[in-house]
C-alpha cells in the first residue's frame, strides 16, 4: 500500500484509487509503524492516507470528533484509527458504541478483528467503514514494540510504570539504546527489515486491518 500525507488531494488520486484516511491521537509511533506495516501489505491502487489538515481536539476518544470533518472534506468514507489502550476500560466495544453514539453515529455492524474492530456506520446520509485499532496490549504501542524487540534480538525490555509518563519515556529510550546497537535508526528501519509474520505476531491488530483492506474492494 501507498502512503501519502498531503492536505489536498488531487481529482485523480481519487478517482484512480481506493484511499483510507489516517487518525490518529497523540502518538507519532503509532502513524510511523502504521505507516510502514502497510507498506508489507498489497494494495496497488490502495493508499493510506494521513492529512495535515489541522484539527484540534485530536487526544484519546476525542480524535473521533475528526470522522465525520475529514470524511465530508474528501469525500472518503474508509477510515483507519488508532487509539491507545490507555483510554479504554475493559469493554471495548461497548465504550467505542459509545463513543460513536455520543457522536449521533448510528452504528450498522461491529467486527472484531483481533484487537481491532470494523465499523459500518451512518451519520445523516454519510457512511463510514471505520477500522479501529486499539494500539499496546493494554496500555500503549510501546508494549507491542517491546515484544517485537524480544522475536527480533531476545532482549527484555522492563514495560513496568508503562502508565506513567516517566515510564514511558524510559522504555522508548530502552528501546532506542537496543536499535542504535544493532545499527538501526529507528523502529520503521526494523519494520522494513522484517518478515510480515514478525509483524503480525507482534502487531496483531495493525496487521488484522490490513488483511481486512486487503480484501476490500
Amino acid at each position: 500500500m501507498k502512503y501519502i500525507e498531503t492536505e489536498i488531494l488531487t481529482n485523480e488520486i481519487k478517482e484512480s484509487n481506493k484511499i483510507y484516511i489516517i487518525i490518529t491521537g497523540d502518538s507519532s509511533y503509532d502513524l510511523r509503524i502504521l505507516k510502514e506495516i502497510g507498506k508489507k501489505y498489497n494494495g496497488i491502487d490502495k493508499i493510506l492516507f494521513n492529512p495535515t489538515l489541522k484539527i484540534q481536539n485530536k487526544k484519546g476518544k476525542t480524535a473521533l470528533n475528526s470522522l465525520s470533518i475529514l470524511a465530508y472534506k474528501y469525500r472518503i468514507n474508509s477510515i483507519i484509527f488508532i487509539i491507545d489502550g490507555e483510554y479504554f476500560n475493559d469493554a471495548i466495544e461497548i465504550e467505542l458504541k459509545n463513543a460513536l453514539l455520543e457522536r449521533a453515529y448510528n452504528i450498522k455492524e461491529i467486527l472484531y478483528l483481533n484487537h481491532a474492530y470494523s465499523i459500518k456506520c451512518q451519520k445523516g446520509d454519510y457512511e463510514i467503514l471505520l477500522y479501529c485499532i486499539i494500539s499496546g496490549i493494554e496500555i500503549c504501542i510501546e508494549e507491542e514494540i517491546v515484544k517485537f524487540i524480544k522475536t527480533k534480538f531476545s532482549i527484555e525490555v522492563n514495560i513496568s510504570e508503562i502508565e506513567s509518563k516517566q515510564g514511558k519515556d524510559r522504555i522508548k529510550r530502552e528501546i532506542n539504546q537496543i536499535l542504535k546497537r544493532n545499527n538501526l535508526k529507528d523502529i520503521t528501519e526494523l519494520i522494513k527489515i522484517s518478515e510480515k509474520r514478525n509483524l503480525e505476531e507482534a502487531f496483531p491488530n495493525i496487521c488484522a486491518v490490513f488483511k481486512k483492506i486487503e480484501e476490500d474492494i
